[in-house]
């Protein structure tokens, strides 16, 4: 077995046990102590009413969820409430019932924990080292490397890696575990639902992911046709900087492969996730649109194209100037966009 194993403990296969999180971390358990922490970090600062708006919607939440495990059907009310902000009291009760909806397989837990604590060295151990080195550094679960949430990350990409070998781990996927197990706090049901994020045809990952990343060049092509259709002052700004020139920009990896979990506010993400989860990538189109929407001004006013491109790959200082959480995913809502569209647009 090799040091690197050993520093992650790799042969104990005990079950992790969730702490509770210190003084000095927000609700989503990322620190409100350190300066100058990054964007990721941050998140809504909630009101009393908006608490107990929250109290109100929970319990309706908690009654949906509960007829939707007893009767297995996707409740109808869903949709809508989903724009409307997921309670973070139900939020991991939420993404498990959603997920198993779209799930092809489960694997048994034998499987699983061949998997975990396989002492085989794989190839991808050092990049998937290195990148868990660097996820949510802020978060409590992930403050000191080899062990807690960073332990459990690690044991869960060499899996996901092992099971899905015509993706491997491609970087990027770390953080997107990241968000997912600070919510779900489970070994197994983290790597079922990446499985089923990569796997399910529905969220386009595993072409994302794959070597090539064919389905962020379609990404790319349905983006290019939605800045054109619906964001036509940008998209003619853009042009006119050189965006034509410029060969599949950096923020498309940022937005359609890892869902923005990398550069928006921990709120932010964990709200485009529940989208993501019930409706498919469609929802990304939807919220990259909603998104330019916001940037617009700011992206109208850059003189170069360099300008214009860190804009996009990092807009949560120009998003946070105009809007919360709550705000944003409301209007979601309104600038969503429908499956035919998209379906249009690929075919043009």
């Amino acid at each position: 077995m090799s040091k690197l194993l050993e520093k992650y403990n790799i042969k104990e296969s005990n079950e992790f046990i969730v702490p509770s999180t210190p003084e000095g971390y927000n609700r989503y358990g990322f620190s409100t102590l350190t300066k100058g922490m990054d964007y990721t970090s941050q998140c809504e600062m909630i009101t009393s009413s908006q608490k107990l708006k929250e109290e109100t919607r929970t319990i309706k939440w908690k009654k949906m969820l509960e007829q939707w495990k007893y009767d297995g059907k996707i409740p109808k009310k869903l949709k809508r409430r989903v724009y409307k902000g997921v309670p973070v009291e139900c939020r991991k009760e939420y993404w498990s019932l959603i997920s198993k909806s779209f799930q092809s397989k489960q694997q048994g837990n034998e499987n699983l924990n061949n998997l975990f604590f396989s002492t085989k060295e794989i190839n991808d151990d050092n990049q998937i080292d290195l990148d868990v080195k660097r996820t949510l550094g802020y978060h409590y679960l992930f403050k000191d490397n080899y062990v807690m949430g960073k332990r459990e990350l690690f044991l869960i990409l060499r899996a996901l890696s092992q099971e899905i070998p015509e993706v491997g781990y491609t970087q990027g996927m770390s953080d997107l575990a990241g968000i997912i197990f600070s919510i779900v706090l489970q070994r197994n049901d983290t790597f079922d639902l990446m499985n089923t994020m990569i796997t399910n045809e529905r969220y386009n990952l595993q072409s994302c992911l794959k070597t090539g990343f064919p389905g962020l060049i379609r990404c790319e092509k349905i983006h290019n046709m939605l800045l054109k259709n619906i964001h036509h002052s940008i998209y003619n700004h853009l042009i006119s900087l050189g965006y034509e020139e410029v060969q599949c920009p950096g923020f498309l990896f940022e937005w359609y492969m890892v869902w923005f979990c990398r550069i928006l506010p921990c709120d932010f993400c964990y709200a485009i996730i529940d989208l993501c989860l019930l409706y498919g990538q469609q929802a990304i189109y939807t919220i990259a649109s909603t998104l330019l929407h916001y940037l617009k001004k700011d992206l109208l006013s850059c003189e170069d194209i360099s300008s214009a491109l860190q804009i996009l790959k990092n807009p949560s200082k120009s998003l946070l100037s105009y809007t919360k959480c709550s705000q944003f995913i409301r209007q979601c809502y309104k600038y969503r966009i429908k499956s035919q569209t998209i379906s249009d647009w690929m075919n043009a």
